[in-house]
């Protein structure tokens, strides 16, 4: 495989975080197995976009959007179709951001599903794999106690310290 990836990183405003990703690639495969093709080359693309998104001033309730894209092209000794991923994410920090509050979902639209076609002994086989990877998560983090200061912390053993730095 020869490839080349490109990210970008930019806040189109104060509130809004990008980052954006292009993997753009190249698949040359030879198989030596008399039953399945020879040789198989093409091009094939990936494509993400995470957008971070601070919804208040006090910067207690943010957002995620997640969306990911991949081209249909060559694996390995298969074509592969395209596919989609779009993942949506919200935290709310409350009581002096000591309860986080989390709201997740992966998979939205339960698009990220590909079709795979090979071909064997001259016969064209497609199959597509169900991985369901869509659900939801919610999550609650409550912090009861102080926060400890590790940068005060007496070191038991000085002489190995000391030996190793």
């Amino acid at each position: 495989m020869y490839g080349i990836t490109q990210t970008f990183i930019f806040k189109p405003a104060k509130w809004w975080d990008v980052n954006a990703s292009a993997d753009v690639y190249y698949s040359d495969t030879k198989s030596k197995i008399p039953v399945t093709l020879q040789f198989l080359s093409g091009w094939s693309g990936e494509f993400a976009i995470s957008n971070n998104f601070t919804l208040n001033s006090n910067k207690t309730f943010l957002a995620n959007l997640n969306y990911n894209y991949t081209t249909k092209g060559v694996d390995n000794l298969d074509y592969n179709s395209s596919a989609n991923q779009l993942d949506i994410a919200l935290k709310w920090l409350l009581l002096d951001k000591s309860l986080i509050i989390s709201l997740y979902a992966n998979d939205m639209l339960s698009s990220n599903r590909f079709t795979y076609t090979s071909f064997s002994n001259g016969i064209e086989n497609s199959f597509r794999n169900y991985y369901d990877e869509r659900f939801f998560r919610i999550g609650v983090i409550y912090n009861f106690g102080k926060i400890f200061n590790i940068n005060n912390r007496e070191n038991k053993n000085q002489d190995e310290y000391n030996r190793t730095n």
